[in-house]
């Protein structure tokens, strides 16, 4: 009896606890000796039968609901485990088509991806040679408004695209040659703007002569100087910080809405570092030095020219009037003007020693020249140059004779002719020449 209460009160019981109960009841009505004893054992399951068949009878009535629910929760559910089989069935068979399928158009595919990629790579050229169509256009507008930082560098991005990834097109050969072309005219140009803020930007004095009478007739250039409105007319080449102040390490840059000469150090600077990203550097070194004589020439032609125009009178030839005080003034003009392109020539080098490398560093190739101080000039140069010009002129307008001890010196370290010999006293000659032909020098 305890045996079936506890199937009654327990109907979750593990099946092999039921199983062990189903064995003894047999086992028991196996071993019954009588009917009797077999028949009372039938009556006590049956008895238990009932009162389990009730009990869960109770349980079904009392749990209608939740059985209903979790019946019909279940049949949903076996449902979509079956839809999905099936779905999972036709997706396989749909994978293994699709894998036949790609195999057998393993080349096509190859060959459509391959020409996506050339489609992409053609399309990436045309969009550099429309760029590159509209470099002379930007060229042109960045030279007029005298940006050359930025048309350097539009230039060589350009060549160099020129000749990489698309030195194939035959289109362009007309172009790159134009470019290459430019590049030189570009050079040129730069050489020009650098010989132009060295010696065109010098004070000049011309206008100050012109407008004072007084100075027509021997006010000094000190006194003329002095005067407010001569002050006005200086230029900003002598507000310009010392060359030996300016910073090495600081980056050079370019602003397109300014006006690049309002400042004529960093415009220098400017115009090195454009000839540094053109290789020029070694090449245009040489002609800035090649350049010094002959514009320090023309600054005395153009100096003597204007005390002429300033002292002479109509009809009047300042030869005739033998006065020392013309060549002073002419000499203090050529000075003054000599020390501002000195000061230019060392701003232009204190650049060019900022892009060249130490020693320590390596030494990089430009121009296919290995760029060392060597190969540069330096202030040396340009101070020989000033003392052979001033030579120059001492000689002419004293009318002084060339002789084998004073030659123009070599180099500005090597001893040089003592300027005395050229006030010494000599005798007498006939007609001698006081700023010859009104000042018209070499």
């Amino acid at each position: 009896m305890d045996e079936t209460e506890r199937i009654t009160t327990s109907p979750s019981s593990k099946g092999r606890e039921t199983s062990e109960f189903l064995m003894r009841i047999v086992r028991t009505l196996s071993h019954s000796a009588d009917f009797e004893q077999r028949e009372k054992e039938k009556a006590r399951i049956d008895k238990a039968y009932k009162q389990s068949d009730k009990k869960l009878g109770e349980l079904v009535t009392a749990h209608y609901e939740d059985l209903t629910k979790v019946t019909q929760d279940f049949s949903r559910m076996s449902k979509c485990i079956n839809d999905s089989r099936e779905r999972i069935t036709k997706i396989r068979e749909d994978l293994s088509s699709c894998k036949t399928l790609l195999h057998c158009k393993r080349d096509e595919l190859r060959r459509l991806w391959i020409e996506g990629v050339e489609h992409k790579a053609m399309v990436a050229l045309l969009d550099q040679v429309e760029l590159i169509k509209e470099v002379p256009v930007k060229l042109d507008n960045f030279i007029i408004s005298k940006h050359y930082l930025h048309a350097t560098d539009l230039l060589v991005n350009a060549v160099a695209k020129l000749e990489k990834p698309l030195a194939g097109i035959d289109a362009l050969r007309d172009l790159k040659a134009e470019l290459i072309a430019r590049n030189e005219q570009l050079h040129e140009t730069l050489i020009e703007e650098l010989n132009k803020q060295i010696y065109a930007a010098v004070p000049d004095q011309s206008a100050s002569l012109k407008r004072s009478p007084s100075y027509r007739r021997g006010s000094n250039l000190t006194k003329q100087l002095s005067d407010p409105e001569c002050k006005q007319t200086k230029p900003n080449t002598e507000m310009l910080k010392p060359p030996e102040m300016m910073e090495l390490n600081k980056e050079i840059k370019e602003d397109l809405n300014g006006n690049p000469e309002e400042n004529p150090a960093h415009f220098i600077a400017v115009l090195v570092e454009a000839l540094f990203v053109l290789r020029k550097i070694p090449d245009s070194a040489e002609g800035i030095k090649s350049k010094i004589e002959p514009e320090l020439s023309a600054i005395v032609a153009r100096t003597s020219q204007q005390v002429v125009d300033s002292y002479a009178q109509p009809g009047e030839s300042l030869s005739s009037q033998n006065q020392p005080r013309f060549l002073l003034e002419l000499l203090e003009n050529v000075f003054h003007q000599f020390r501002n392109v000195a000061r230019m020539h060392k701003i232009v080098l204190r650049n060019l020693q900022r892009i060249i490398p130490t020693p320590e560093e390596t030494v990089d190739e430009v121009s296919g020249v290995p760029v060392r101080n060597e190969l540069l000039y330096d202030m040396n140069d340009v101070w020989s140059k000033i003392q052979a010009v001033l030579e120059l002129v001492l000689r002419e307008y004293l009318d002084v004779q060339t002789s084998s001890r004073q030659r123009a010196p070599t180099s500005f370290d090597e001893p040089s002719t003592d300027i005395n010999s050229y006030f010494s006293k000599k005798k007498p000659t006939k007609s001698k020449k006081v700023l010859s032909d009104d000042l018209k020098v070499i």
